[in-house]
């Protein structure tokens, strides 16, 4: 798509319309209300597409927990570290697997995805809501710690980092 994108010559750019025609949806979103403004405004939106599974296995290890039927009464709600020692038991259950802790990490962070299925069937994960936490960029951690350049920092790298110094390593990070 950014090759495409990068065609696109002259005072019309017409083939750039077509690019965004074909890879782009586009979402009328609105307020109403007393001192609203409604101008305007054009952004992207990113969606991850993972692999996942309806039910835990070998493969899909990582739950995507639902909206804890408490999130609104506990506020900051707990940590990812705490959650993942059964603080909310019984206040969530999982809505797919993915194949680890930084799937869902990832997604969680990004605030949507959607999760291909074995049989094809492609389940869409959207934003439920904040947690109260204070949210810390395990990159830009990463970047200044050190561990990996700024010149080399891609999603990419930051999973390849995790996996390679094992998620037990990666809690001090992300926890």
């Amino acid at each position: 798509m950014r090759r495409s994108a990068r065609r696109a010559k002259g005072p019309e750019r017409r083939p750039s319309k077509a690019v965004f025609e074909a890879h782009f949806r586009p979402f009328h979103i609105s307020a109403q209300g007393p001192g609203v403004d409604n101008e305007g405004f054009l952004t992207g939106y990113y969606e991850p597409l993972v692999e996942g599974s309806l039910t835990v296995s070998r493969d899909f290890t990582a739950p995507v927990l639902a909206r804890p039927d408490n999130l609104e009464s506990l506020s900051p709600y707990p940590s990812r570290a705490a959650i993942e020692a059964g603080a909310i038991e019984g206040f969530s259950a999982p809505v797919v697997w993915l194949r680890d802790r930084v799937e869902v990490f990832l997604v969680q962070v990004q605030g949507s995805a959607r999760v291909r299925l074995a049989d094809g069937k492609v389940l869409r994960l959207v934003y439920a809501g904040r947690n109260g936490q204070a949210y810390t960029s395990i990159g830009r951690i990463l970047i200044e710690s050190g561990e990996i350049a700024e010149t080399d920092m891609s999603l990419a790298t930051l999973k390849h980092w995790i996996r390679a110094h094992g998620q037990k390593q990666g809690d001090a990070v992300w926890s």
